[in-house]
């Protein structure tokens, strides 16, 4: 469009006179309106084609013309923008015509110039504008034309911030000269716009922002990172903790960041205060001198004798330690109901008194190990290295020390709180809804998904909320806005009440909805319909990917109700279209079945995805569970042969020998050959030593985890219990066990031969030694005592390679493990992802912190909200959070705390939904319930809701059947007890009432689904269920009404549940009229809740009346005015309802024992008998059938013995019977008189041999041989034996044999056994045939044996032998010990004889090195002192900023790491808290340095604080008068701090500081702000540089002027500022230069030194160890030097090899091979330019002493012997010279003996090998430390220490110049080096400095010490 040509320049522009009166301007604004609209419709109608010519010419009629300067007009005005601070009116005039102008065609870079530099927002652009607009009748001039349009356009521009253009539109919309109504329209309508811009940037604001955290607060944040949640044993006893900051409730918070600080504080202490204070009362305990009774604290539990044994594989939890602790002052402890060691509590593994503390947590709980004393446990990772320090404390002294904090539930939360605060120290982030839960603005806005990018409110779909079908098919609720509520369906299409329609407005429409819910109100369904409009309407919250609703809820049960009842919902089958599963339950113990589907280890199933790690971790955990199995089976059974063979236990000759058995005549399996050749089958009944022990079977405990539902997060993926397939394997290795033994082997003889087993392998200690079993050829020469020795051997060893195994396996396991969950959380996050809904526990979501960052929830709703811990909901709170809906009743339970102390005194118990409802954030309550019968109700009403009402379906409930009252509460005053081993309370008397009134419920027809029991206590939970046990014992009643199990919990799990008729237990009763917890309003508020019919409460009402709880004294009156309160509960008989009885205690029930009354029932039952009950409610009974005798009899006339409903059995009456054969008479049953049946009695006929017949009477005699034992005389050898009748005439004589041997011994075997093939046992005294030592041995070795005596040669060496005498002295080296001097280095050395001429140096070197630390090297190492290993001392250098440097004294010092303390008066001279290195955030306050306001200088800067000062320093006396008295006048300067010394009070201070240099009436002083020292002015003046510091002709050194007495680093001083500003440039400077060193630190991957693998392996220098340290190096400098030494020192190694002379061949290879290893000590450091000479010198040294060694060899036959004298004495010169002496001129002559040598010889022996010596180090870094300089040029350097220049030069300037002088680097190429620095790529950015020219060489920022002036 054609625009007025605008004013480009302003030649002699008039000033602005705001004051002048303008003329009317002649300004048409509809014709320019119009044009405007026009040119919008054109830029943005795509039908438009905008390279027509008419429509370019006419609307665009100078794009073209202007295009080119266009560009550098706005460069001007950003130059006139950037350097003017305040700008005339003709400035800003040409400003906006300018940028008007430009806005046709690049109105991109126009809004960036308005954004930038915040045109419009400026003071005197506004100022201008204002007093120009508010005139009457403005001269609306061609500027505010312009302005006009430019604001008009820029208003709908979304890249520019509203607040820019909001604050100049305000004017522009009060002109009063507009005739033309559109213009007017047109500002309206933007400023409408606008508003709606700025609240939608406000909520973009308001979801995650960036927040300033000042140096103070950041120090509080570092020190939460850094906090250590387990604390240390000093910790402890000096009750070192985390400082508690006290709970802001009704204020806001003075940050997010003290909000967070608080917040953790507060947990932290709530989860490990108690355990703490446990520890340091244990410690009192310990360590005071009387300890007459038992330690006991509440907050702890003492475990003791505590042994350490093997590690285990436990599924999700990875590798744990089994722990083993004294039971037996807890025997009467039942574990399966007892809350002690439960699953994830804290516990502390200590000794003596505490001195060192190691934390772990209970990983399984298994009660059949605990009632052995065995539990595992996770040591936490930190304290992993201390378990092997504690298995050598004796078990008395170990303790195990147990806190009732369930770590998962606090652990992880608190590591999301500290991740919270890193991000908040690095980043700047803020807390997500920080404005609501930091500041607690209750003005809350609505969620960011209610508005479009365009401001537009997001329309839903209401239908899923319709109830009402007929009405929603006349209205279309499909596209409504979610914030006009005016326009949804109302409460009637709905189906909700006016609070449930107004409730439902609150938390669809606002960030955070509260919906508090009091009993029975329908919270839950309406947390149901918020679900299911959010899942119907999922694509409005898509946005630009999908993120899954998070629901949380207190308990694993309300999870599970809340998602069965989504599947019900008719409005969500759409998500189940395509088969998949939208929802999500995270966590375990999941008991509803329609839920199960839904659980993510179900999911996970689905997936089908399995991994190799995963497959492997199941191997391994099977694999130790068979290796524990087998482990345990080998000290209980005998294992075979074949098995100790296989695991090469038993050598081959042994085993050959044992199978060889031919000569024993025994029928057994070769199984068995190890039982017989251990004697057990002829020794285990003559040995009677406890033989009536009791014996047990070797069982595998079978491993299995169960867990308190509470505390399971996580179902484990089911695995096949191989425990069973184990075993079986295992019992194929083994001959005799306690599975199976012998076959033909009674049971009482197999126990027999267990317990001689035992009792044989229990004697541990007796085992053979491993000399004599070598010498074994035969096992079977052994006895029984030497047999059992030999195997107990065996299984040792089996038992050590076993445990070695396992070992193994175990650290397998735990590296797949780890492997394992990185997959599975990676899995678990691709599951959760790609659902619709998740849902989880908060315990559960503390444990998953981790995976919820990941997963970013836009939209968060809390179940119960106000029993969950704030710091649980903040940790689920992540930076995309868009909406929080808290559904719950603060007036109902709190959350747990572990810390009662701190509840008390920091309300730590109050949930997130109750504070902000305390601060009156907008929420709605529930009024109407749906649950309680109106009585019941009225019990919380007014006294807890003042405002409940009753739905009327509760009118309509029944009476309870058989009570009088449907309320009411049973007083007693029986008193509560405690038991020893519990905090817990019970009472007796509830106890057995409940039982009773609740078997008399039953037997009114309920059934137990119906009733609830419920107590406060836990330990009154337990015995009712022990009283409710035994009474259902006793119930007999139909229908199935007592198969499920009645429903008996604590009030504090009941919370949301409900049913028909609830009997509470109060239990407390006692004199101290102590309530506990019972007085807790909340908890009275739940107990009184749950019933919908029936109430029944037991308690001590005159001892809870007598306490004034306000509460319960409402509560007790309204019972006693209602008549419901009493000691008699009345009962009512539903048949005869005017008869009453009275209960009082529990023995009255008997009088209702069935349930009526005392009348009898008489009612006639089918079978004939009349009910003989008393009366019954309950008719359903008489169809369980008759209980009385049957009237039948049997065909003999026998009654039936059974119950009358029951049939008939057969008849057991006993007969007598008479067998026609043999006449004997016997009783058998009525049903079996007229059966066969053979005779049993016994046999009275004799055999054949005389002896009674042994069989019955039906059985043949002459089937059976006779077994009578008889003694009869062996026909051979004349023993007598005893042995059976029928072997009599053919049996083995078992006596001991007589015989004697060839030898002359008697034999040792049996009677019946050959002596032939036995060596005889007896010991003999022999003599050796060949030494002549006497020796004792067996008879059958005396001429084959071997001498152990010790051997009394000499060695060759003079040494005597050390062996025995029947080894060979020559194969053995001799181990003496002797001095022995090296040859090479002249040091002696204590070595072995035989290592006299192979040892390698090892004195210490102890030389100082050029740092000045000492070297810890040795004489081989360092080379004989020739090249010092690398210093690894702590570098302490100072550096420029003044902090000391912490890194390796041989590296170069990297940037400092501390924080920085600078700081600035408006921090209060507070460190910022960045890290030194970092540049500090610019202070944009004013400098407000002035001069006091009667100095006539009136110095005054204007300058920001950042900024160089533009004022001189004033050197006037202050005017100032000092506080010691009025007339006493300051004697320091006008401006500056003022010294705290009076000249004249402190006359002689003064004096001391001046010295005697000056008058103390002329003398000024100045104090400084950091130490506060006072000097004199002039001396700290010149000390500065004040005056002085551009007059020096040397380069200037940086370093951060310090105080001189004190040498605190001077930072803060308004006189010396401008120099502290220039020297912190200079010292960012020095920073961005010491970077590049880390580039070689952090950025750098490992080199892999491949091709350098076989050069090292085939120079055989390197040993395998050293060559695996090649693959992965750090320092690339390294490969190249370490290439370059291997490529001369290989080929020289490979020659002289070639001579063969070993001691030559093993010294040239250990030099090179010292070279090598000291080049590889650089792989992670770099090199110094002094290591790198001294490198250069060692590698020429060694090559020139190979070179002469192969010369020497080559050419000994051409050589004369002068020559050959002259190279040995070369040789001898740089074989090995000492660090102090070796100088290059010994390498020079015997270079030049090698150069004329070779020149005279005909034999060319040296041509192959490299000539060039000397390594030419190319690109070579070096690390450098010295002092840094700073040019005349400004060029910044770093000049070595103790370099060859004394005066320190620039090298940039040096380089530039045209007759540059030699440098360092110069100099030493002289000597052969050449070191030329690496180039290295600059980036330089800093804002605050000018650029420079960096040096690319490796820097680093030490500063010398210096002393300073005094």
């Amino acid at each position: 469009m054609a625009r007025r040509k605008r004013r480009l320049q302003f030649h002699n522009p008039s000033p602005y006179n705001p004051k002048r009166r303008r003329e009317r301007s002649p300004f048409n604004y509809r014709g320019y309106i119009e044009e405007i609209t026009i040119c919008r419709h054109i830029d943005t109608d795509s039908s438009v084609d905008l390279h027509d010519e008419a429509v370019s010419y006419r609307y665009f009629p100078v794009i073209n013309d202007q295009s080119r300067t266009r560009t550098s007009e706005l460069s001007k005005i950003e130059d006139t923008l950037e350097s003017s601070k305040r700008l005339d009116p003709s400035t800003i005039e040409w400003i906006i015509d300018s940028l008007a102008e430009a806005l046709d065609g690049d109105d991109v870079n126009v809004c960036s110039v308005l954004e930038k530099h915040n045109f419009l927002g400026r003071p005197d652009v506004y100022g201008m504008v204002l007093d120009t607009l508010t005139l009457d009748f403005p001269d609306m001039k061609g500027w505010i034309e312009n302005l006009v349009t430019l604001v008009l356009v820029l208003s709908k521009k979304e890249t520019i911030k509203v607040r820019h253009i909001k604050k100049i539109l305000g004017p522009l919309s009060q002109i009063k000269c507009f005739k033309d109504p559109s213009i007017k329209n047109q500002i309206e309508n933007a400023v409408e716009m606008l508003e709606k811009r700025e609240r939608y940037e406000k909520f973009q604001e308001d979801s995650h922002s960036q927040i300033k955290v000042t140096a103070s607060v950041r120090r509080m944040l570092h020190d939460l990172i850094t906090c250590e949640i387990f604390p240390t044993a000093e910790m402890v006893v000096k009750d070192e903790h985390f400082p508690l900051f006290p709970r802001s409730l009704r204020k806001p918070n003075k940050s997010p960041a003290h909000y967070l600080i608080e917040q953790f504080s507060l947990f932290l202490e709530d989860f490990i205060g108690p355990m703490r204070v446990g520890i340091k009362h244990y410690i009192e305990y310990v360590r005071s001198e009387e300890k007459g009774s038992r330690f006991k604290d509440d907050d702890v539990r003492i475990y003791k004798r505590i042994r350490l044994l093997d590690n285990d594989c436990i599924a999700g939890s990875g590798i744990c330690l089994q722990v083993q602790f004294d039971t037996s002052t807890m025997k009467k402890i039942r574990w399966e109901n007892c809350n002690f060691l439960q699953y994830g509590n804290l516990v502390c593994l200590t000794y003596d008194d505490c001195s060192e503390l190691t934390y772990a947590l209970i990983a399984n709980r298994d009660v059949k190990e605990l009632s052995n004393g065995r539990i595992y446990l996770e040591v936490i990772e930190k304290d992993q290295q201390n378990i092997s320090s504690l298995r050598q404390i004796n078990e008395s002294r170990l303790v195990m020390i147990e806190s009732k904090s369930f770590y998962t539930a606090y652990g992880h939360t608190l590591k999301s709180l500290q991740t919270m605060a890193e991000e908040m120290l690095e980043k700047n982030e803020d807390i997500p809804f920080s404005k609501y839960l930091v500041h607690l603005d209750n003005d809350v806005l609505e969620p960011v998904y209610t508005r479009q990018p365009t401001y537009e409110m997001t329309v839903a779909n209401f239908r899923c909320l319709m109830k009402n079908v007929k009405e929603q098919q006349n209205i279309d609720y499909d596209k409504v806005a979610i914030l006009d509520v005016t326009k949804w369906p109302t409460m009637l299409e709905m189906g909700l009440n006016e609070d449930q329609y107004k409730a439902l407005q609150k938390c669809l429409t606002k960030k955070i909805g509260i919906l508090q819910g009091p009993p029975g109100t329908g919270k839950t369904w309406m947390g149901l319909r918020i679900v299911e409009f959010f899942l119907c309407n999922h694509d409005l919250f898509k946005q630009k990917e999908r993120r899954p609703i998070l629901l949380l809820s207190y308990t694993n049960h309300a999870l599970d109700q809340f998602f069965e009842k989504l599947l019900e919902s008719k409005h969500l089958t759409f998500l189940f279209r395509n088969k998949t599963q939208p929802f999500v339950r995270v966590g375990g113990r999941c008991t509803n079945e329609r839920v199960k589907p839904f659980v993510i280890k179900e999911h996970r199933k689905r997936t089908k995805s399995w991994s190799t790690n995963r497959s492997e971790i199941y191997n391994s955990r099977d694999s130790v569970k068979y290796l524990d199995t087998l482990l345990k089976y080998l000290q209980n059974g005998i294992v075979s042969a074949e098995f100790l063979h296989s695991e090469n236990i038993i050598p081959r000759i042994q085993y050959d020998s044992l199978s060889y058995y031919r000569y024993l005549d025994f029928t057994l399996m070769s199984n068995d050959r190890i039982v017989e050749w251990l004697g057990i089958l002829e020794n285990y009944n003559t040995d009677t030593e406890n033989q009536t022990a009791d014996i047990q079977d070797a069982n595998v405990d079978e491993l299995y985890f169960e867990e308190n539902d509470k505390r399971v997060l996580d179902d484990e993926d089911e695995v096949n219990d191989k425990a069973k397939e184990i075993e079986k394997q295992i019992l194929k290795l083994f001959t005799l066990t306690a599975k199976h033994g012998l076959e033909n082997c009674s049971a009482q003889c197999h126990k027999k031969m267990l317990s001689f087993v035992r009792r044989n392998l229990e004697k541990r200690e007796n085992v053979m030694k491993i000399q004599l079993i070598r010498g074994i050829r035969n096992v079977w020469f052994l006895n029984f005592e030497d047999r059992w020795r030999l195997y107990r051997f065996w299984i040792d060893e089996l038992t050590m390679k076993l445990q070695h195994r396992r070992k193994n396996l175990i650290d397998y396991f735990n590296e797949k493990n780890k492997a394992v969950t990185k997959e599975r959380f990676a899995e678990d996050l691709d599951i959760i992802k790609s659902c619709y809904m998740f849902g989880m526990t908060t315990t559960g979501a503390a444990s998953n912190m981790t995976l919820l960052r990941e997963i970013q929830p836009r939209i968060v709703i809390v179940e119960e909200a106000a029993q969950v811990h704030e710091q649980h909901v903040i940790g689920c709170l992540t930076k995309h959070l868009e909406h929080l809906i808290l559904i719950g009743d603060h007036k109902q339970l709190r959350p747990t705390m572990n810390n009662h102390a701190l509840k008390c005194s920091h309300k730590t118990d109050v949930s997130l939904m109750e504070r902000l409802v305390m601060n009156k954030f907008p929420y709605h309550c529930l009024t109407k319930q749906h649950r309680m019968r109106p009585e019941i109700c009225r019990l919380l009403t007014p006294a807890i809701y003042p405002s409940l009402e009753n739905h009327p379906t509760v009118q309509t409930y029944p009476n309870v059947r058989g009570m009088k009252h449907n309320l009411f509460f049973i007083d007693h005053q029986s008193p509560e007890s405690q038991s020893n081993f519990s905090t817990s309370y019970a009472n007796d008397f509830e106890a057995k009432m409940i039982a009773r009134l609740y078997k008399y419920l039953i037997l009114q027809g309920y059934s137990n689904s119906d009733i609830t029991i419920l107590s406060a206590y836990n330990e009154q939970v337990r015995k009712i269920r022990n009283e409710v046990s035994e009474m259902s014992k006793q119930l007999r009643v139909a229908n199935g009404r007592c198969n499920q199990r009645v429903h008996i919990t604590a009030v504090d799990n009941f919370q949301g549940e409900e049913n028909r008729i609830i009997l509470l237990s109060l239990v407390r009763s006692n004199k101290e009229c102590k309530l506990g917890h019972l007085g807790d309003p909340q908890r009275i508020c739940v107990s009184l809740s749950r019933a919908r019919e029936g109430l029944f409460v037991f308690g001590d009402f005159d001892m809870i009346y007598n306490r004034n709880n306000l509460l319960w004294m409402k509560i007790i009156e309204a019972a006693k005015q209602n008549e419901v309160l009493g000691r008699n509960l009345t009962v009512v008989c539903q048949k005869h309802p005017e008869t009453t009885t009275t209960i009082s205690c529990p023995q009255d029930f008997e009088k209702v024992q069935d349930g009526g009354c005392d009348q009898l029932c008489s009612t006639q039952l089918k079978c004939g008998h009349v009910c003989d009950k008393k009366c019954h409610a309950d008719d359903t009974i008489h169809d369980l059938g008759c209980e009385k005798p049957c009237l039948k009899r049997c065909e003999n006339g026998h009654p039936c013995r059974e119950k009358c409903h029951k049939d008939c059995r057969p008849c057991t009456t006993k007969m007598e019977k008479t067998f026609s054969t043999c006449e004997h008479k016997i009783q058998i049953p009525c049903c079996e008189f007229y059966d066969f049946r053979p005779c049993q009695s016994e046999c009275n006929r004799e055999l054949g041999c005389g002896h009674p017949c042994t069989l019955k009477c039906s059985q043949d005699c002459n089937t059976v041989p006779c077994r009578k034992i008889i003694n009869v005389k062996h026909p051979q050898c004349g023993h007598m034996t005893t042995v059976e009748c029928c072997s009599k005439n053919d049996f083995r004589c078992t006596e001991q044999c007589s015989k004697v041997l060839k030898c002359g011994h008697t034999c040792t075997l049996k009677c019946f056994q050959d002596c032939d093939i036995l060596c005889c046992q007896e010991m003999i005294n022999v003599n050796h045939p060949q030494c002549g030592h006497a020796a004792l041995v067996k008879c059958f070795e005396k001429n084959d044996f071997q001498c152990i005596q010790k051997c009394s040669k000499i060695l060759k060496c003079g040494h005597a032998c050390t062996l025995k005498c029947w080894q060979d002295c020559k194969i053995v080296s001799c181990q003496a010990m002797q001095n022995v001097k090296n040859p090479r280095c002249g040091h002696e050395t204590l070595v072995k004889c035989c290592d006299k001429n192979k040892f390698q140096c090892k004195k210490k070197c102890s030389k100082l090195l050029k740092c000045g630390h000492t070297c810890k090297g040795n004489c081989q190492m360092c080379s004989n002192g020739r090249l010092h290993i690398p210093c690894r001392e702590v570098c302490n250098r100072k550096l420029v900023c003044g902090h000391r440097c912490s890194y390796y004294c041989s590296n170069p010092c990297p940037p400092c790491d501390d924080i920085c303390t600078r700081g600035c008066l408006h921090m209060k001279f507070e460190p910022c808290g960045h890290l030194c290195r970092k540049p500090c955030e610019p202070c944009q306050e004013l400098c407000g340095w002035n001069c006091d306001k009667r100095c006539n200088n009136k110095y005054h800067c204007s300058r920001e604080c950042s900024e160089i000062c533009d004022r001189p320093p004033c050197d006037k006396r202050c005017d100032k008068s000092l506080k010691c008295k009025t007339s006493h006048r300051c004697i320091g300067l006008c401006g500056e701090k003022c010294p705290n010394i009076c000249k004249r009070c402190n006359k002689s201070k003064v004096l001391a500081l001046l010295n005697g240099t000056k008058n103390i009436d002329e003398a000024l002083f100045v104090e400084l702000v950091d130490c506060e020292h006072i000097f004199e002015k002039d001396f700290m003046d010149e000390y500065m540089g004040l005056h002085t510091r551009n007059e020096s002709s040397e380069d200037k050194r940086l370093l951060l002027k310090s105080c001189p007495t004190c040498s605190t680093p001077i930072r803060r001083s308004g006189r010396y500022k401008n120099i502290i500003i220039a020297m912190e440039r200079d010292l960012m400077e020095v920073n961005r230069k010491c970077e590049k060193f880390l580039f070689f630190k952090n950025d750098l991957c490992r080199f892999r030194i491949t091709d350098l693998i076989h050069v090292c392996q085939a120079s055989r220098i390197f040993s395998p160890r050293t060559i695996r340290q090649l693959f992965c190096i750090g320092n690339k400098d390294v490969k190249s030097i370490l290439d370059e030494f291997l490529n001369k020192a290989y080929p020289r190694m490979e020659e002289i090899s070639r001579t063969k002379i070993r001691s030559t061949v093993r010294e040239m290879k250990g030099t090179f091979c010292v070279i090598a290893k000291w080049i590889l000590l650089h792989s992670k450091i770099s090199f110094t330019e002094d290591e790198l000479e001294k490198l250069l010198d060692e590698v020429e040294r060694s090559l020139i002493n190979a070179d002469l060694i192969i010369m020497k060899n080559e050419l000994k036959s051409e050589l004369s012997s002068e020559d050959m004298q002259q190279i040995d004495f070369q040789i001898q010169k740089v074989r090995c010279p000492d660090g102090e002496t070796f100088c290059r001129e010994d390498l020079a002559s015997a270079q030049s003996l090698i150069d004329a040598i070779h020149r005279s010889s005909s034999t060319s022996c040296l041509d192959t090998l490299d000539k060039q010596r000397r390594l030419s180090l190319l690109d070579v870094q070096c690390g450098k430390h010295g002092n840094w300089f700073k040019c005349k040029k400004g060029h910044i350097y770093l000049s070595e220490v103790g370099g060859t220049v004394d005066v320190p030069r620039c090298p940039d300037c040096l380089s530039t110049s045209d007759d540059p002088e030699t440098s360092p680097v110069d100099e030493m190429n002289d000597v052969g080096r050449t070191l030329t620095p690496a180039p290295i790529d600059e980036e330089v950015k800093d804002v605050r400095c000018t650029e420079m020219d960096l040096s690319g060489d490796d820097v680093d920022m030490t500063a010398v010490d210096t002393n300073s002036p005094t």
